[in-house]
């Protein structure tokens, strides 16, 4: 079976965002292992320019945002909401950075242990 050049550099470039992004060693591992048997001599120019790339974007794109900490832990806009007694519009709204939200200290501190961070972070993710 033949790959298009096209389709093996999507592949590549999706592997090499797990390498450079994943937290889980399962997937980085995963992601390593499909690499290797594409091949090196293709995936390493695309490797290069993706962790040239990935180091250019961290330098604009340093803000945390809520999107990030709730993918990070795998949850839905949803899931989020009833977690802490809101509607998923309300999450999307929040998401969108328009509107700062205005939580309780309850709702604080389900939402830190939700969504696996810290104080900084959560206020961090949180500002419009």
């Amino acid at each position: 079976m033949s790959i298009p050049p096209e389709s093996i550099q999507l592949i590549l470039e999706t592997l090499c965002e797990f390498l450079l992004n994943a937290e889980d060693a399962q997937i980085r591992a995963k992601a390593a292992e499909s690499l290797g048997r594409l091949g090196l001599e293709d995936a390493i120019p695309i490797l290069r320019e993706a962790i040239v790339r990935s180091a250019l974007m961290s330098e604009f794109d340093a803000q945390l945002t809520l999107v990030q900490l709730r993918q990070r832990v795998g949850l839905t806009q949803q899931d989020l909401a009833d977690a802490i007694g809101v509607t998923q519009k309300t999450i999307s709204i929040w998401e969108k950075g328009s509107v700062e939200p205005k939580l309780s200290l309850r709702q604080t501190k389900i939402l830190m242990d939700v969504l696996n961070c810290t104080f900084d972070e959560l206020v961090e993710a949180t500002q419009p």
